[in-house]
């Protein structure tokens, strides 16, 4: 296991199927949620979004996507799975990928400065974060499905 692990956040108010965990080296939030896979839009995958302090997800942050072409059953499969052991989960060999980017997304989430609200207010230096932040109207989905999974898709 890198780093020191994810928990879970309970939430005061009902996600759906959705939830946050939290980096507990660095505090950084992330949301995991279903979503349909751009691969094969009748399966699901989990989306991973890096969030704000207060939950709601960064839009100047990349997100990733994981597990694909599962069946709604195996989905919430998968989510329970989550919720019960997210470390367990992420420290399985097909998620090394998924691990290293969020330990890397937890690492940066508490380097960035962001503009002041007030106009008046001194601004913070920005650190350039060019290799990890999405570009204004690009997808800011980068796919990590682990390769064994696209192994297993048939050809059509």
């Amino acid at each position: 296991m890198s780093g020191q692990g994810f928990e879970i956040v309970e939430s005061r108010v009902p996600q759906g199927l959705g939830f946050l965990m939290r980096s507990r080296a660095s505090g950084a939030l992330f949301r995991i949620s279903p979503m349909r896979d751009p691969d094969q839009p009748r399966f699901w995958c989990l989306r991973i979004d890096r969030c704000l302090r207060s939950g709601i997800v960064d839009p100047a942050a990349p997100s990733c996507v994981a597990e694909g072409q599962l069946t709604r059953d195996a989905l919430i499969r998968v989510l329970a799975e989550l919720r019960t052991g997210i470390d367990a989960w992420l420290d399985r060999e097909e998620c090394r990928a998924l691990r290293q980017w969020l330990d890397r997304q937890a690492a940066l989430a508490g380097t960035v400065a962001r503009e002041p609200a007030h106009p008046d207010l001194p601004k913070r230096q920005l650190v350039p974060l060019a290799t990890e932040r999405a570009e204004p109207g690009s997808a800011d989905v980068a796919p990590l499905i682990s390769p064994s999974a696209q192994a297993e898709t048939p050809s059509t």
